[in-house]
């Protein structure tokens, strides 16, 4: 009589195809990624970051002396769903760096405290680092210093004052790599 049940169960779990729903199907999916990335011996890092991806909004990093710009900048990823961080001084890159996972740092190319070129050179030499696109916003569109920019590491170059659609496109289209 056990056999004429329509739902059969092995091992405490429920093969019937009706039996979940989407939802809770992905659910179970997401649980079996998690668990095999917390509990698995290697971690790949591209799934990690997929998983990550859809967990929560990714998290942008705005480094820039101009308190009007960075505002601005803050409104506009906050609107598109970012997760911002916005720093203006050296103490302050330095403990959103340590204690913030960063998917993109957006770079004033000159600021007052930090050449941004050495800074974006510092950030690829960095194993841990290099991975992060790193998109540099300067007042000047000159080829010498874009070129200067994209030697240093940079993963695009923007000029200011910013078109705020296309720093939104340049964005999605870098951490979607």
């Amino acid at each position: 009589m056990g056999e004429s049940r329509t739902k059969s169960q092995t091992d405490g779990v429920n093969l019937s195809p009706f039996a979940l729903s989407a939802r809770q199907l992905s659910q179970q999916i997401e649980t079996m990624r998690r668990n095999r990335l917390l509990w698995g011996k290697v971690v790949n890092l591209d799934e990690y970051r997929m998983l990550r991806r859809h967990q929560e909004p990714a998290t942008v990093l705005v480094v820039d002396d101009e308190r009007a710009l960075r505002q601005a900048l803050v409104r506009v990823l906050e609107q598109e769903g970012y997760r911002v961080i916005a720093v203006d001084g050296p103490e302050a890159l330095q403990r959103a760096i340590e204690s913030h996972p960063v998917d993109l740092i957006l770079l004033d190319l000159q600021l007052p405290w930090l050449n941004g070129l050495e800074f974006c050179a510092a950030l690829k030499s960095e194993r841990a680092l290099r991975d992060i696109p790193v998109v540099l916003l300067c007042g000047q569109a000159a080829k010498e210093d874009i070129r200067k920019g994209f030697e240093a590491g940079c993963d695009e170059y923007l000029a200011k004052p910013v078109d705020t659609q296309r720093l939104v496109r340049t964005l999605k289209y870098m951490l979607k790599r």
